[in-house]
């Protein structure tokens, strides 16, 4: 079984109360990094890394999924962003803020192979 290692953009209620704890309770998943303003929410999650910005996150070779916890009018630029660095992403609602950005979105994972 391939182990997915997660890195989280965010640390908001959604991703601390929800989907970390659904993560760690996986047998396949690890949060591999934690990118988030506030440095005690990053460092609460246990990951393996804290990343001090979200480039850096993406940017990293250990993390094979993005989960975007960020708040809405920045889920296009970093969907975009993680999908480019071949990233998987899971982004939260609302994905996008119009039609034209999930277009693009959309035609990001297609170009990266990527989800």
């Amino acid at each position: 079984m391939k182990i997915v290692r997660w890195g989280l953009l965010g640390a908001g209620w959604i991703a601390t109360k929800a989907i970390v704890p659904a993560m760690n309770a996986a047998a396949d998943t690890i949060v591999q990094g934690v990118a988030s303003r506030d440095l005690s929410r990053s460092q609460a999650l246990n990951p393996v890394t804290i990343h001090q910005s979200y480039e850096e996150l993406i940017s990293d070779r250990l993390v094979d999924a993005v989960y975007i916890s960020l708040p809405n009018h920045l889920h296009f630029q970093w969907t975009v962003a993680a999908l480019k660095s071949g990233k998987h992403v899971l982004c939260e609602k609302p994905f996008a803020m119009n039609a034209a950005e999930v277009e693009i979105m959309v035609q990001a994972a297609r170009d990266n192979d990527r989800l």
